[in-house]
């Protein structure tokens, strides 16, 4: 089939695809939300966290055990939450996660949800979507990667973009905020850092559950050549897909980073001409 064949066909069923996809997604989003018993594991390690040791491991959750594992930076970011019941904190949480999804997929949110990786992303809380956003925000706004830097850390290989692509400006920007803030919550929490340090040391060597039975050291460097190859042609799709690949453990919701590459889609429909958001995104 011709490329000129496939377009008319997704031309065609976009519509009752979309429909479809849309129901399902709209009634399993209405069951995890009517049924909060055993949803938001990973939310609730970031509401639960003791400020006066942050990063000890297996504290009781909702699903077992979890342990909050992200910089001091998300863990300031994250204290006013102890001022909520963990249910508002949920509630609110879920919100911020369906906005995120909101704006990246505008009127195929619903359709989203029907995927299972997002589902899960939405019930247990991560911040794979949160990330997706910051990625896509960070070509106009380079200092949004602090989001990957300071949570899953890896990811940040998406900066490559701006090496490859001899854009120093906008790495300055996204690596010196990230220094700024980590520096501001060293003043603030500095046994915070060592805490967080040592249980980053301890991870090293272990092995960890995954959906991609591939390691990190295998994946990692083929995230950075796709990322340095998208940056030399032009493919921004190419960081949100990388930014996965260099996740530390690809759990099933890992796959929601993915979402990311749906605006980049979406710009380059037929009819669209609304400009993306990171169309006036800095140069050189």
């Amino acid at each position: 089939m011709t490329r000129d064949g496939i377009r008319d066909l997704a031309t065609r069923y976009r519509t009752p695809v979309k429909l479809g996809l849309s129901l399902v997604g709209a009634v399993a989003l209405a069951w995890i939300l009517a049924n909060p018993g055993g949803r938001g594991t990973d939310a609730y390690a970031y509401w639960y966290w003791n400020p006066a040791d942050p990063y000890r491991e297996g504290f009781e959750s909702v699903g077992g055990g979890v342990a909050f594992r992200y910089a001091p930076p998300i863990g300031l970011i994250l204290l006013p939450g102890h001022a909520l019941t963990f249910p508002a904190f949920l509630w609110l949480w879920t919100a911020l996660t369906l906005g995120a999804l909101a704006w990246l997929c505008r009127s195929w949110t619903l359709a989203a949800v029907a995927i299972y990786p997002v589902l899960l992303e939405i019930s247990v809380g991560n911040v794979h979507l949160l990330m997706a956003a910051a990625i896509v925000i960070g070509f106009r706004f380079p200092e949004a990667w602090a989001f990957a830097l300071l949570t899953k850390i890896t990811p940040g290989v998406g900066l490559a973009w701006f090496a490859v692509r001899r854009e120093w400006t906008s790495l300055a920007r996204a690596l010196g905020f990230t220094a700024g803030v980590a520096v501001v919550s060293f003043i603030l929490e500095p046994a915070w850092w060592s805490d967080w340090l040592a249980m980053l040391q301890s991870d090293v060597g272990q092995s960890a559950g995954t959906s991609v039975p591939i390691p990190l050291a295998v994946r990692l460097p083929i995230a950075i050549v796709l990322v340095a190859w998208g940056g030399r042609t032009d493919r921004r799709w190419t960081v949100p897909f990388a930014a996965f690949l260099a996740l530390p453990t690809i759990w099933p919701q890992g796959f929601a980073v993915l979402v990311g590459v749906v605006p980049m889609v979406r710009a380059l429909a037929p009819g669209v001409t609304r400009v993306p958001v990171w169309s006036d995104a800095p140069k050189r």
